[in-house]
């Protein structure tokens, strides 16, 4: 692709280009309600970029670039030096529109053009490379990709959109398994600040403790008074942390964005992770397993200063009293 406005010189860029049929594109992307500049418009020389492509090429709506296919680079290149050298002259398009569907390589890499354009510009008469079929549950896809293999037989490729991103799931599997063992070891010295704490309170306490005893109080009911102070500290942290954590989850993006305006600070670059935003997925069954080993935590945590304040003996915690 060549830029034909620039009045610095040329930019060039080579991009995916990508043939839709307008009537149906609507049933298997989100492209033609991502369009944020211009109109979903491929009739004729048509064409819709991305975002990023936009902002790289210096291109607004009603620019005009030229799109020269791989198929005419080829020939010139065998023509290159003979008698009958050829020159082909590349196809001036019109950018009608400019969409963003919130990914960063497909803002950046991918042109759009109608069908019919793409199959002259690559050559393929009225074939196609490919078709995209959408799922109404994504999650159905390695189901669904089985029935297909076995209507249409082995000799079509049929990959699916986790086959086609499976390095940023990995990616992200293993980023999520070290923060849950990073937040882990947090909790745990966590627990053991509280320990920590309760321990000392038992020996400021120990006076009380011998008063308590001399009085009749058994071991488990003093355990049980020290006990329950690591209870309640872990009900009203987990749930503060719950609150404050989807509070957060909530509201990440609007964070995200302030920081950007207020301090020019990007946290999470698209053009390393890929979105412009920060998608989240709330678990319940991670959020289970998160504040229940917090709450377990703190139980533990009380459960070695308890125990010593149960064995403390009257006459022991008064001798000096």
């Amino acid at each position: 692709v060549e830029t034909q406005n620039d009045p610095k010189g040329s930019r060039f860029h080579v991009p995916w280009v990508r043939g839709v049929d307008p009537q149906t594109e609507g049933d298997v992307s989100v492209l033609p309600k991502s369009i944020i500049e211009g109109r979903f418009d491929v009739s004729g020389r048509g064409l819709l970029i991305g975002t990023e492509f936009a902002t790289h090429m210096q291109l607004n709506v009603g620019d005009k670039v030229a799109i020269t296919s791989p198929r005419d680079v080829e020939r010139m290149r065998k023509n290159r030096g003979k008698e009958k050298e050829v020159v082909v002259m590349p196809d001036d398009y019109e950018v009608r529109g400019i969409f963003d569907v919130g990914y960063f390589d497909y803002n950046a890499s991918v042109v759009v053009t109608s069908l019919e354009n793409a199959q002259e510009f690559y050559g393929l008469d009225d074939t196609v490379h490919g078709l995209f079929v959408m799922l109404h549950d994504p999650y159905q896809a390695d189901e669904v990709r089985g029935e297909l293999r076995h209507a249409l037989g082995e000799e079509y490729r049929i990959t699916t959109w986790i086959e086609e991103n499976s390095n940023l799931f990995s990616s992200l599997v293993v980023e999520k398994n070290v923060m849950f063992i990073v937040l882990f070891f947090i909790m745990v010295v966590a627990a053991l600040c509280m320990t920590s704490t309760i321990i000392t309170f038992v020996v400021q306490k120990t006076r009380e403790i011998g008063m308590l005893k001399a009085l009749g109080t058994s071991r488990l009911q003093v355990m049980a008074i020290f006990l329950s102070q690591s209870v309640i500290v872990g009900i009203i942290g987990v749930t503060s942390g719950f609150g404050l954590g989807m509070l957060a989850v909530s509201y990440r993006n609007e964070f995200l964005h302030f920081l950007r305006r207020a301090l020019g600070l990007e946290l999470f670059p698209a053009a390393i992770y890929g979105f412009h935003e920060l998608p989240a997925l709330i678990d319940p069954g991670d959020i289970a397993i998160i504040c229940g080993t917090a709450l377990v935590l703190c139980i533990l945590s009380g459960v070695i200063p308890a125990w010593t304040a149960g064995r403390l003996k009257p006459v022991e915690a008064l001798r000096y009293e």
